[in-house]
C-alpha cells in the first residue's frame, strides 16, 4: 500500500470512529453552530441573526435516529459556560441564551417525534411540510423565555417578541432542510432506476448556477433593487430543477445569510420608521423569496423518487426483488447485441426450482413463498453483483452473467446449484431444495434472443428428463460466420454437452 492510501485509509478510519462517536460528535457540531451564528452577528433589535445550534442539534439527533439524552442537555449547557466564558459574556446572558437554545431543541424534537409516530413522514413532501410546520411551532418556547427574561429585566417591549419568533423559524427551517437532505437530495442514475436517459449536472453547472445567483444577489445588494432580489429568487429554481434538494437548501440559505447580513431593507415595499419593524419585514422577504425554491425542489424530487420507484416495479418481482420477465427481455437482448458485435461472451441460464408444486400442496402457499425468496437470495448470492438474476413467473428463475471461457461457465452453474442445495427451515419444516439449469453461450450457440431462450429451455428439458438438481448446456451451433478461435473452440463443445448432476 502507497503512503498516500495508508493517509487515506486512515483519515477515513478516524472519519468514521468520529461520526459512530455519538456525544462527540453531537456536541462539536452542536458547539460550532453556536459559533457560526455569534460569527453572523446581530440585528437591530438585538437578536442573533441566525439561531442555527439548535436547528444543527435537532437535524443531528434525527439523523442519527436516537432521542436527546438528559445528558446532552449537560453538554449543552457546558457548550454555553465555555464559549460564554471565552466570549466575555456575562453569567445572566448566557444563562438565558442557554435555556432558550436547549428549550428549542427539546420541543422541535418533540415534535418531530410526535409527527414520525402518527405516521405523517411518508415522502419527501411530507417531510419538508413537517419540518416546516416544526419550525413554526417550536419558536414558541423561544417566545415565553423572551416574556420572562424581558419581564425579569423590566425591558419588555414588542420589539425582540417581534423578531425573535421570526429569527427561531427561518433558522431552524434552513438548518433542518439542509441536515436532513445532505446526502439525499439527488436521486442516483442506475440501469436498474429505468431512467438513465437523464443526465446528470455536472460541476460545471453547479459552478454555473452558483455564479449566476451570487451575480444577482450581489447587484440587488449593491443598488437596492427589488427586480435584482426577485431574479436572484428565480434563479434558485435552477437549483430546484436541475441540482437536486440539497443543493437547493445549501443555495438558499446562502441566500438568506447573504441578504440578512448585507442587505440594507430599502428595496422593502412597506416603508416603516421602527428598525425593528425593517427587520421584522427583512426576514419575510428572504423567507417568501428561497420558499418557492425549496419547494419546486420537494416537488421535483418527489416526482423523480416516484417515477423511479415505478420503474423499478415494472421491471421487479415483487416477490423476491429479483429482476421480472420484461426486464430480464431487455438485459438479455441488450447482452446479445454486445455478443454479436463481438464485445463479450455471456452465459444464459434458465433455472427450473425442482419439486415445487409438492412444496405448495404439502406444506401450502405461504411456504412456498418464503422458500421462493429463500431460493432467491441463493440465487443472487452465488452470482456476481453485476450480473442479471431474474424471476420469470412462478417457480422459473434465470440468470445472464458474462464468462470468458466454457470452463467458467460450468464453474458458475455447479456454484449456483450447490449453493441453493442447502438445507434451509421453511415454516419450521427442515427442506433442502434443488434447482435444474439450461445453459447457453453467446454467441457460440446464437446471438438471437429468441434462439438463445429455446435452446436453453430445451437445455433445460433435457436435464429434467435425465434427473434433476444438475445442469446442462446447450451443444454449439456452427455458422457460416462461425466465431473467431478466440471466443470459440472445438473443444469447447465437447464440455458443453455434457450433463452433470449432484448426488
Amino acid at each position: 500500500m502507497s503512503a498516500g492510501n495508508a493517509v487515506y485509509e486512515y483519515a477515513a478510519g478516524r472519519l468514521r470512529a468520529f461520526r459512530s462517536n455519538r456525544n462527540l460528535t453531537l456536541t462539536l457540531c452542536y458547539a460550532i453552530a453556536l459559533v457560526a451564528g455569534r460569527a453572523l452577528g446581530e440585528g437591530a433589535s438585538g437578536q442573533p441573526m441566525l439561531a442555527l445550534a439548535a436547528p444543527v442539534a435537532v437535524g443531528v439527533l434525527i439523523r442519527m435516529g436516537g432521542s436527546i439524552e438528559s445528558a446532552d442537555f449537560v453538554r449543552f449547557a457546558a457548550v454555553h459556560l465555555v464559549l460564554g466564558f471565552l466570549f466575555g459574556d456575562p453569567l445572566e446572558t448566557v444563562f438565558w441564551d442557554g435555556a432558550r437554545s436547549i428549550a428549542h431543541v427539546a420541543f422541535a424534537l418533540l415534535l418531530f417525534r410526535a409527527a414520525r409516530t402518527r405516521g405523517l413522514i411518508r415522502s419527501p413532501i411530507y417531510l419538508m411540510a413537517t419540518l416546516m410546520a416544526v419550525a413554526v411551532v417550536s419558536a414558541a418556547p423561544g417566545v415565553v423565555i423572551d416574556v420572562v427574561r424581558l419581564s425579569l429585566q423590566g425591558a419588555l417591549s414588542p420589539s425582540p417578541l417581534m423578531v425573535g419568533p421570526l429569527v427561531d423559524i427561518l433558522s431552524m427551517a434552513l438548518m433542518l432542510a439542509i441536515v436532513l437532505t445532505q446526502g439525499r437530495g439527488c436521486l442516483p442514475t442506475t440501469p436498474e432506476s429505468g431512467h438513465t436517459e437523464e443526465k446528470r449536472p455536472g460541476p460545471i453547472e453547479h459552478l454555473s448556477a452558483a455564479a449566476f445567483a451570487g451575480a444577482l444577489l450581489w447587484f440587488s445588494l449593491d443598488g437596492g433593487a427589488l427586480e435584482a432580489v426577485l431574479a436572484g429568487s428565480i434563479a434558485l429554481l435552477w437549483f430546484a430543477l436541475r441540482l437536486g434538494l440539497f443543493a437547493t437548501t445549501v443555495a438558499a440559505f446562502a441566500f438568506a445569510v447573504v441578504e440578512l447580513k448585507f442587505g440594507t431593507g430599502r428595496d422593502l415595499l412597506i416603508d416603516a420608521a421602527d428598525p425593528a419593524v425593517v427587520e421584522a419585514l427583512r426576514y419575510v422577504k428572504v423567507a417568501l423569496l428561497t420558499a418557492p425554491s425549496i419547494v419546486v425542489a420537494t416537488v421535483v424530487y418527489e416526482q423523480q423518487r416516484l417515477r423511479r420507484l415505478f420503474a423499478y416495479r415494472a421491471n421487479h418481482d415483487g416477490l423476491t426483488g429479483l429482476v421480472n420477465r420484461v426486464g430480464f427481455a431487455e438485459r438479455l437482448e441488450f447482452q446479445a447485441r454486445r455478443a454479436g458485435s463481438g464485445h463479450t461472451r455471456f452465459l444464459l441460464m434458465l433455472i427450473d426450482l425442482d419439486h415445487f408444486k409438492s412444496i405448495n400442496d404439502t406444506f401450502g402457499h405461504a411456504s412456498g413463498d418464503e422458500l421462493l425468496v429463500t431460493v432467491a437470495e441463493r440465487l443472487r448470492s452465488s452470482m456476481r453483483a453485476t450480473d442479471v438474476v431474474a424471476r420469470l413467473g412462478g417457480d422459473e428463475f434465470a440468470a445472464l452473467a458474462p464468462v470468458p471461457t466454457v470452463d467458467d461457465a460450468m464453474r458458475l452453474a455447479k456454484r449456483l446449484v450447490e449453493t441453493v442445495n442447502q438445507t434451509c427451515e421453511i415454516g419450521g419444516v427442515a427442506l433442502r431444495p434443488s434447482v435444474t439449469v439450461g445453459g447457453v453461450l453467446a454467441p457460440d450457440n446464437a446471438t438471437d434472443p429468441q434462439r438463445l431462450m429455446q435452446l436453453a429451455d430445451e437445455a433445460l428439458y433435457k436435464a429434467k428428463a435425465a434427473g434433476r438438481n444438475g445442469w446442462r448446456f446447450a451443444a454449439m451451433e456452427l455458422k457460416d460466420d462461425r466465431p473467431s478461435a478466440a471466443t470459440w473452440r472445438p473443444e469447447d463443445a465437447e464440455v458443453a454437452m455434457e450433463t452433470v448432476f449432484l448426488d
